[in-house]
């Protein structure tokens, strides 16, 4: 229906955007889809592209829509059926059990803290291979967005983006999600250099899973502190294990074995520093001073072990502030990120080092 008169106008765009919000509300346009075209709605109401502009530019001002130039007039508001609460955590099941993990422990912890102080319920999930991904969604109008931790199948990434579900990446790297990582590098590279600075000669290396990134992350700082204070890397001083207490302690005795001038040792986490520890006071090394080692994650039994272990922190507090930032950030806004950002690591030296 066609309208001439000013005052009538006036009118139309208010009822332009009664319409178009009373369809928001009742979920007739879901939240993260566009409303029709200006053109569209002007030749749908008779009325210029300006009046139609005046009512969007009122449900833009009250954040219900939001421009995204190129694409349209975006909704922003959850219905009762699309509003999420939960935030998922997931971790691969295929390789053992996680949560007797102590760093995992330590992270779901502090997620669980964060989820509190922002009202969202917390859902720690195991994910194997061989599963299929519905289960990662059985309830997704609930899911606020989820969290992907370490070696997780993409097949359960891919599904949780084409469900429109905010994802955020963890120690591991994906070219469509947002990676949030420690600085590994940075980290082993500092561990690795304080040992050369405290006069060791011969730094050996246990690393975890070697498919892992924060395996091949912390091994690669290894390497660059080594290359960077003239020192030849050793095939014989490295060592894989599985990120268990045992694997570190098998880890360790195989390199005082083939290496008896060996003196130092930097483990790709605090448990298999541990289990190192424990090969050598076995083997009669004192240390510092016979042997000096250092892990990677600063979980708490490294304050408790004798004697105590110097490692790399990781602020897993800030991880998740970081973290439930960004999935609120895709949720209400709509914004999709596509990069790494990395989350500085700090060197505590307590008794294992010199």
């Amino acid at each position: 229906m066609k309208v001439y008169e000013h005052e009538t106008k006036k009118m139309k765009y208010q009822d332009i955007y009664d319409d178009l919000n009373t369809a928001i509300n009742n979920g007739n346009y879901p939240y993260k889809s566009y409303l029709p075209t200006e053109r569209s709605l002007s030749t749908q109401y008779g009325v210029s592209r300006l009046t139609v502009r005046k009512a969007i530019d009122k449900l833009v001002n009250e954040s219900k829509v939001r421009r995204i130039q190129g694409a349209g007039n975006m909704v922003l508001v959850k219905t009762e059926e699309s509003s999420g609460d939960l935030v998922v955590l997931a971790f691969s099941g295929n390789y053992g059990n996680k949560m007797q993990q102590p760093f995992v422990e330590m992270l779901l912890q502090d997620f669980n803290d964060q989820c509190k102080r922002k009202g969202y319920n917390l859902l720690y999930v195991s994910l194997k291979k061989e599963e299929s991904e519905d289960q990662l969604l059985l309830d997704k109008s609930r899911v606020k967005g989820i969290v992907f931790a370490s070696e997780i199948d993409k097949k359960f990434i891919s599904a949780a983006l084409h469900a429109n579900i905010p994802v955020v990446l963890l120690s591991n790297r994906h070219p469509d999600v947002i990676c949030i990582n420690p600085n590994n590098q940075e980290g082993c590279f500092a561990a690795t250099e304080h040992l050369i600075k405290k006069g060791a000669k011969k730094i050996g290396f246990i690393g975890g899973i070697s498919s892992h990134y924060n395996s091949s992350e912390r091994f690669a700082g290894y390497q660059r502190a080594l290359a960077c204070n003239g020192i030849t890397r050793e095939e014989n001083l490295l060592a894989e294990g599985d990120w268990s207490f045992e694997s570190g302690y098998t880890a360790m005795g195989q390199l005082i074995e083939g290496n008896p001038d060996i003196d130092a040792v930097v483990a790709a986490n605090d448990v298999m520093a541990l289990g190192a520890l424990r090969m050598l006071v076995e083997s009669g090394y004192i240390v510092p001073q016979d042997f000096q080692v250092i892990g990677f994650d600063d979980i708490s039994q490294s304050k408790f072990s004798t004697p105590m272990l110097s490692t790399v922190s990781v602020d897993t507090e800030f991880v998740a502030m970081l973290v439930l930032s960004l999935l609120d950030t895709q949720a209400n806004d709509g914004v999709e990120f596509h990069k790494e950002l990395l989350v500085q690591t700090a060197l505590q030296l307590r008794e294992s080092t010199r």
